[in-house]
């Protein structure tokens, strides 16, 4: 519920809305589990379903004029008020299972299969089938190897398909109401024309991976191997507004990502009584591309880019054929062929006519590093970790920038004796024009190339202190087996970023949990410090 109170500039009654949002899910499992040996062979394994029923219930009430002052309820309303409603609800039906051989303990095979019926997908696709097969090696099983050198080595390799659903009612022609004219409330088709033939969307994996322990287990290493495709995306395309409508839905697509993950583990001291160390160091690196959008099956024209999201004055995050996913779109510099800003006569940058690729949102690698430290019933965990590369726009330095807020605008004394811009005339001469800081930055309207900023950061993850009861208190409490007592910190700090991200803002908020906003820091509330205290009884 919002609430403005009487007098406000905009509101002298007082205005307030409130509204309601009911997330719910239901969830039925049925499995059937079996277990069986065969002299070496091991067959294990189940077999099982679920149904689940998920709804989403909106509703809005709004009040733009109130008749008491400060009343906030809406029949203190004058004329009428503003309304809103929106239920939503979705089903999937699902029967899977799962079969594991095991030789010797040394071979492994697993294979898996599972079906899905969505509500959301038109009858004669609703129905998709995605499989899955891994196999492993022990080989330390078949080697006669001193533990001490080498204690565990083994190799893996995997095929996996997945499927994915679309949103529910994108598949008919719907109504929505309009403001009611004359008493009559008028009634319109949304401007979205329903897919024809839409399916699932595919995603195919190939993995391979190695597992090698040295030392007795005490140093560890995991490195996995990876190549995804996603296929038949689900994708809202703009259409021709002669046809009635803006857009369409379509399966449409490839993008490919491969990469590498490596995971070192390493018992650096380590004793029964006294302090043990472990570090666990994480470093991954994932390559992905745009291998093809959408070509018309009629006129065979190409879609040449997809955009995810925008920002201010037209900055898009686009998915671009022979491209990494995400480009950054902006207007930006004109430049001379050696990359060179071209400055003009006035000694401000020339924009381009267009606008300019002048980033990509993806990271060249992330990583992490978790040291943990004990000493009989006391230990300290510390997480570090980070995303180095890739590249956001930031509208607080653009916006700050712009206004004379931040920092760069006031160093070096350019507000006093105005500044040179690096770059070279249209002439190929370096610039030497001086032009005033309100010149300037008051130029960064209109050129969002300026606030392109490298996303890079190290942070203090994660700290947890934790004091584990003595076993021998637990013997005489009897009916607790264990007890601890944690104060986990999260989010601490931000160790480091980029020297481009000179307004200190936090680059992982421009990198949501969905495509929506990716690559765009604004109107995000900084990152919280989380704090808490957390107890672990076992009976």
């Amino acid at each position: 519920k919002h609430v403005e109170y009487a007098n406000s500039i905009d509101y002298p009654y007082g205005y307030f809305w409130q509204n309601t949002r009911n997330d719910s899910e239901l969830n039925t499992d049925f499995t059937l589990n079996f277990d069986k040996s065969f002299g070496d062979i091991s067959v294990n394994g189940f077999i099982g379903g679920n149904y689940r029923h998920s709804e989403y219930h909106y509703s809005l009430l709004q009040a733009n004029e109130l008749t008491v002052p400060n009343l906030f309820t809406i029949g203190n309303i004058q004329g009428n008020p503003v309304t809103d409603m929106y239920d939503e609800m979705q089903e999937t039906n699902s029967l899977f299972g799962q079969t594991s051989f095991g030789w010797k303990n040394a071979v492994y095979i697993d294979l898996t299969a599972r079906n899905d019926w969505s509500s959301t997908l038109p009858k004669n696709s609703w129905s998709y089938f995605y499989p899955s097969f891994t196999g492993s090696v022990i080989l330390t099983e078949f080697l006669d190897l001193d533990s001490r050198i080498l204690s565990f080595a083994k190799i893996r390799g995997g095929w996996a398909q997945v499927g994915n659903t679309t949103s529910p009612y994108q598949l008919s022609f719907v109504y929505q109401s309009n403001d009611p004219f004359n008493g009559v409330t008028p009634f319109s088709t949304t401007r979205s024309l329903p897919p024809v033939g839409l399916k699932p969307e595919s995603t195919t994996s190939i993995e391979a991976g190695l597992d090698l322990r040295f030392l007795n287990n005490r140093i560890g290493l995991d490195l996995t191997l990876y190549d995804m495709t996603t296929t038949d995306q689900i994708l809202t395309v703009n259409v021709s507004r002669s046809t009635g409508y803006s857009s369409m839905l379509i399966n449409a697509g490839e993008i490919e990502n491969k990469g590498i993950e490596i995971q070192l583990n390493g018992d650096i001291l380590q004793s029964r009584d006294g302090f043990n160390w472990n570090m666990t160091i994480n470093w991954a690196k994932n390559t992905n591309m745009v291998n093809e959008l959408y070509t018309d099956p009629v006129t065979g024209e190409k879609v040449e880019a997809y955009q995810i999201s925008s920002s201010w004055n037209g900055v898009t995050i686009e998915a671009r054929p022979g491209k990494p996913f995400g480009v950054i779109k902006a207007n930006g510099f004109l430049r001379d062929d050696n990359g060179n800003k071209i400055i003009g006569s006035n000694g401000l940058p020339i924009a381009a006519d267009t606008p300019l690729e002048v980033g990509n949102i993806t990271p060249d690698w992330t990583g992490g590093i978790k040291n943990s430290f004990s000493y009989k019933d006391i230990s300290l965990s510390v997480l570090i970790d980070g995303r180095i590369g890739g590249d956001l726009f930031s509208v607080s330095d653009w916006f700050g920038a712009y206004a004379g807020l931040t920092e760069e605008t006031a160093i070096n004394g350019i507000r006093e004796h105005g500044l040179v811009v690096d770059g070279v005339t249209e002439n190929g001469e370096p610039n030497d024009v001086v032009v005033s800081a309100d010149s300037y930055f008051g130029g960064y309207w209109g050129l969002e190339e300026y606030s392109i900023i490298d996303a890079s950061y190290i942070k203090l993850r994660e700290v947890a202190l934790t004091y584990r009861l003595p076993k021998s208190l637990m013997k005489k409490i009897g009916f607790v087996q264990s007890a601890s007592f944690s104060l986990v910190g999260r989010n601490l700090g931000i160790l480091y970023t980029h020297s481009s991200n000179d307004v200190g803002i936090d680059p992982e908020t421009g990198f949501g949990v969905t495509n929506t906003g990716m690559g765009l820091e604004q109107f995000q509330l900084p990152t919280a410090r989380n704090i808490g205290f957390k107890m672990n009884l076992n009976f």
